[in-house]
C-alpha cells in the first residue's frame, strides 16, 4: 500500500517537523486484479482530516501502466478520479499545460495527448 500524507510544517518554530500537523492523507492499495504485471488496478481511500480511519473519498485506477509513469502520475490520477468536480474545472480554475514552452503560446486542445487509462 502507498500512504500519502500531507503535513504543514510552522515556518516559525525552531523546530517545524517536530510541530508539524497532518493536514491530508491517501492511501492507495493493488486491488490484484490486474492479469498483466506491467499494469495494476487500485482502490484509492482520501481519509478525512485528522481521522487516519475515516474514509471521505473513494476511487479505483484501472490498468494504470505501472512500470512505464512514476508514482507521481498514479497520485494525480488517484486525486482526478477521487475529486472529479474539480478536474473537470468547476471548482478550480484549469491547470494550465505545464509541457508548454515557457516562452511560447501553450498547446490548442487538439494538439494536446488524450488522456488513457
Amino acid at each position: 500500500m502507498i500512504v500519502i500524507k500531507i503535513e504543514l510544517w510552522p515556518a516559525s518554530s525552531p523546530n517545524p517537523e517536530a510541530n508539524a500537523h497532518e493536514i491530508g492523507r491517501m492511501h492507495i492499495s493493488n486491488d490484484g486484479t490486474c492479469t498483466d504485471p506491467s499494469r495494476g488496478s487500485y482502490d484509492v481511500r482520501v481519509m478525512r482530516r485528522g481521522k487516519r480511519t475515516q474514509v471521505q473519498r473513494t476511487a479505483h485506477v484501472r490498468h494504470f501502466p505501472r512500470r512505464s509513469y512514476n508514482v507521481w502520475r498514479l497520485v494525480l490520477r488517484a486525486l482526478a478520479l477521487a475529486f472529479p468536480e474539480d478536474s473537470t474545472g468547476r471548482g478550480l480554475d484549469p491547470l494550465p499545460n505545464l509541457n508548454a514552452d515557457p516562452g511560447g503560446e501553450l498547446p490548442t486542445p487538439a494538439e494536446c495527448e488524450p488522456f488513457e487509462e
